[in-house]
């Protein structure tokens, strides 16, 4: 596979303390994330899985570019029987990857990001494949 074609995936693991109820210790919660990113030159696509486990899951496809370390794509979701639609920035790094997140608004039904130089940059999700 040629360097500007390459496929990944991403997995992150998040893991809440234990709680003490009465007597007993209830295990923390896990959310995971994962992130399969197909890279064909500039052009980036794939499917993100978002799996709190409380509730909220979030599943779909993106496509977008890839430019200078970062994707901006339209995430295509269903989350909670809705569809919808997001623009999703990933910031890649040796080993891995971390989401932006910052504030959206609504322009004719998509969520995009109101100012992507406010946009920061989560917890890194790693790379496995």
């Amino acid at each position: 596979m040629h360097p500007e074609n390459e496929s990944h995936c991403y997995l992150q693991v998040t893991k809440g303390a234990p709680a003490g109820h009465g007597t007993d210790t209830i295990p923390g919660v896990v959310d995971t994330l994962s992130i399969k990113l197909d890279v064909l030159g500039e052009l980036a696509n794939g499917t993100y899985n978002w799996h709190p486990q409380e509730k909220d899951r979030k599943s779909g496809s993106f496509t977008g570019t890839l430019e200078n370390g970062t994707v901006t794509a339209l995430l295509t979701y269903t989350a909670e029987g809705i569809t919808a639609k997001e623009e999703v920035l990933f910031k890649l790094e040796t080993g891995g990857l971390r989401v932006g997140t910052g504030q959206l608004v609504q322009s004719e039904g998509v969520w995009l990001f109101k100012d992507k130089s406010q946009v920061s940059y989560g917890i890194h999700s790693r790379r496995f494949l």
